[in-house]
């Protein structure tokens, strides 16, 4: 299953908007520190949840060992808003649907303005993955360079699409990343099942 754009632009938007803990806690859903991997992917919306979200992101859940433990850690967070099996009774699924603090940067990336989502402070501080003390030299995670648009992505972009030289000599302020497909950002259990 491949990773929506909600889940590598939007999710990190749960990160900043909360306490250090749950931070930790969101991390560790990933498989972080040698623990199960538990989040599978990030959306929207789900096409069969009939209440009306606003600023809402819907995280989908393997459930395996331990999993009532980090279902009522959602639960008792500020920020849980509903959760809900996923498909028949007997399903591996889960969807906890919380709400992304900032209206800001929930409607950037409803509008794909990726670079709008976040301050550069919040980028700098929580997508640097490593810096050399004797170079100075800083690497990031992937979606940094999407965030803040930078040489790297556009020379990622021009191989990918077999673009020349031309369009990564130019200062295009275009996001790079292109627009979200709402159908790809809105879970629907049959494409799971596929």
């Amino acid at each position: 299953m491949e990773l929506t754009k909600t889940q590598k632009y939007l999710f990190p938007a749960l990160y900043f908007g909360y306490d250090y803990d749950f931070k930790l806690f969101l991390r560790d859903l990933s498989g972080h520190g040698g623990k199960p991997k538990v989040r599978v992917n990030s959306y929207l919306g789900d096409v069969n949840y009939g209440k009306i979200t606003d600023n809402c992101i819907f995280i989908l859940l393997k459930v395996g060992e331990g999993f009532d433990t980090v279902l009522d850690t959602f639960r008792k967070h500020v920020s849980y808003v509903d959760d809900y099996e996923v498909g028949s009774f007997d399903s591996d699924y889960h969807m906890v649907i919380c709400n992304i603090t900032s209206t800001k940067t929930y409607n950037y990336f409803i509008l794909s303005r990726y670079s709008k989502m976040y301050s550069d402070e919040v980028l700098e501080a929580n997508f640097l993955l490593s810096e050399n003390r004797e170079t100075k030299e800083r690497k990031y995670v992937k979606a940094y360079h999407v965030f803040k648009k930078t040489q790297e992505r556009k020379i990622e972009i021009a191989k990918k699409f077999n673009m020349d030289n031309e369009f990564v000599k130019t200062e295009e302020l275009v996001e790079y990343e292109g627009v979200i497909n709402i159908f790809d950002e809105i879970f629907d259990y049959e494409k799971l099942e596929k």
